[in-house]
């Protein structure tokens, strides 16, 4: 990543600079100067911001010059060499700090440091926010780049095997046990897209199913979904228990998706009919079969 160490000059003469910065994007930079100087919560009477204000007055704007082309290693060294040269020959440099700042600090050397399991190696870079990263050996062997105010602050404590050895240490063995009509058979070694133990259960309909060991301990899985089709089956399904259909009086429900009830015919005999085929409009079911000399079967 190119990093830009960039002169901000008078208008009417670019070999006038005021100013010296670095940034990795030119016109997201000279527009951030711009809209800091007007606003005098950010940045006050800086001599950068006043200089910028006394400009926009008089209906004009910093001219934008770039000066040398760094990398990430390279542009701390100079920045500071080009503020020193022309604080050297001019006395109208506005910068209060002497370069090399990261947001409003200085980069401060944590190599040797070490932070939990992280020994800090060398500084590598800076994040696009300005964050000096820093290179580290976790003691499990393993290097990472992590940004110094994630070590400082604790928030990372190493490579990523400390979180993987709490995870396990937490996880819960759930073997055995029943949730709602669900019965966990087996862990599968195959984690969700979020890194969450899976889990393979049994339901007392006779399907299995996959969930989450945090939907099960929570109550959000309680089926493989057939307790849902059922609670919604019972809201709309009208009971036609002791109802009569031509020769045909409903005993009860005898299966729920899709629903079918149990009838005894007057001739006797038993049969189970589907609740579209029980109407009394001369077109549905009228009899176990009896009438058509058959035997009882499944309307």
């Amino acid at each position: 990543m190119h990093v830009y160490i960039y002169a901000l000059c008078e208008p009417n003469d670019a070999r006038h600079v005021r100013y010296i910065g670095k940034t990795g994007n030119l016109s997201e930079r000279y527009g951030g100067h711009i809209s800091k100087a007007l606003n005098y919560a950010q940045e006050g009477n800086y001599p950068k911001a006043h200089w910028i204000r006394e400009l926009q007055r008089r209906g004009l704007s910093p001219v934008m010059d770039v000066l040398e082309i760094c990398d990430e290693n390279s542009w701390i060294e100079a920045e500071r060499a080009w503020i020193s040269y022309y604080r050297a020959v001019s006395d109208n440099l506005t910068n209060v700090a002497d370069g090399g700042e990261t947001g409003s600090r200085p980069v401060v050397d944590l190599s040797g440091c070490r932070f939990f399991r992280l020994l800090v190696q060398k500084h590598v870079g800076f994040t696009k926010h300005g964050n000096a990263t820093w290179l580290c050996e976790c003691d499990c062997g393993k290097l990472a780049t992590i940004n110094a105010g994630a070590l400082v602050s604790g928030k990372t404590k190493s490579c990523g095997c400390y979180a993987r050895e709490r995870s396990r240490q937490n996880k819960r063995d759930l073997l055995g046990k029943t949730f709602g009509q669900l019965t966990v058979l087996e862990e599968l070694s195959a984690r969700s897209t979020d890194r969450k133990v899976r889990w393979l259960c049994g339901c007392t309909c006779g399907k299995t199913t996959v969930a989450i060991g945090k939907d099960l301990t929570g109550g959000n899985k309680v089926s493989c979904g057939c307790y849902r089709l059922n609670q919604l089956s019972r809201k709309l399904t009208k009971d036609l228990t002791g109802k009569r259909f031509h020769k045909l009086v409903v005993l009860g429900q005898e299966k729920r998706m899709p629903v079918k009830w149990l009838c005894r015919c007057d001739c006797g005999n038993s049969t189970s009919v589907l609740t579209g085929n029980l109407r009394n409009d001369g077109t549905g079911t009228k009899s176990c079969g009896c009438l058509r000399g058959r035997p009882p079967s499944t309307a």
